[in-house]
């Protein structure tokens, strides 16, 4: 018996890209579930909307990313993490946007998703880390530093020993795919669903049978212009750096002076 499930990583509250997925995903009846990967707020403008699209799906599990993680410490008063400084005041927005009714849910999310289907055991988590550090509070760096040049080599040494024993290991955090098959194990990272200099929102699908995998990577269109325009719109903290560096654009015309400068109050 064959099954699907799809998987996807770094959406960013940005539910324009979201709902194409889901709309695409449509097309797949035979996606069973569906999971992802973390971070599914923060640097978007619509934190609040992307929670109610993904709870409102009863096939899809989720596991906690940085960002989710940094805005609950701001929530309950905890230490802040020192990687995140550059968008503490984008984190304070979206804690002071959240519907209190997520709190709970999203504090409640596992750092690891194990499983087995069809006979292929998977590991999904935000991104790598050391079993020293799993119980680790965000401002303490549980998740390693971002490898900007990943290999398979080092990824098969990161895993040698570890407790289990997986088949694929699927996680987001950097935003690029990454695909690495080796003897051992497939690594896979399906790309940034929300944060891509295209107009395209990214996810895979993962083929499952016999014990045997295969990848199948997606790329959607959907309109990137309305993200932009909303994060003026709504003045969320930090756009500028946002736009600029997550989605390789420009403001919108309506919200850039006359002398071509921006306009950015938060």
């Amino acid at each position: 018996m064959r099954k699907t499930i799809a998987v996807l990583a770094d959406i960013h509250g940005n539910l324009e890209a979201l709902e194409a997925v889901f709309a695409d995903m449509e097309q797949h009846a035979d996606v069973t579930e569906i999971f992802c990967l973390g971070d599914l707020i923060g640097i978007g403008p619509h934190p609040n909307e992307v929670l109610a699209c993904i709870c409102a799906r009863e096939n899809v599990q989720v596991v906690s990313g940085n960002h989710e993680e940094a805005v609950l410490a701001l929530i309950h008063g905890e230490a802040y993490p020192k990687r995140s400084e550059t968008i503490r005041a984008h984190h304070e927005w979206v804690a002071a946007s959240l519907d209190d009714a997520y709190i709970p849910w999203l504090t409640a999310l596992p750092r690891q998703l194990t499983l087995e289907r069809e006979g292929v055991n998977i590991l999904l988590q935000h991104y790598h880390m050391k079993e020293t550090r799993r119980e680790f509070p965000i401002w303490r760096n549980p998740f390693e530093p971002v490898d900007y040049h990943p290999t398979a080599r080092k990824l098969d040494d990161f895993y040698e020993g570890r407790a289990g024993v997986w088949d694929i290991v699927c996680f987001g955090h950097h935003h690029p795919v990454h695909l690495f098959q080796t003897e051992k194990r497939m690594y896979f990272n399906p790309g940034a669903l929300g944060c891509y200099h295209k107009p395209l929102a990214r996810y895979a699908l993962i083929h499952l049978g016999e014990g045997q995998a295969s990848v199948e990577l997606r790329e959607i269109p959907y309109d990137k212009g309305k993200v932009v325009e909303a994060l003026y719109r709504l003045e969320v903290p930090k756009r500028d750096f946002i736009v600029q560096t997550f989605l390789s654009s420009k403001p919108p015309a309506a919200y850039v002076s006359s002398y071509g400068g921006n306009i950015e109050k938060g």
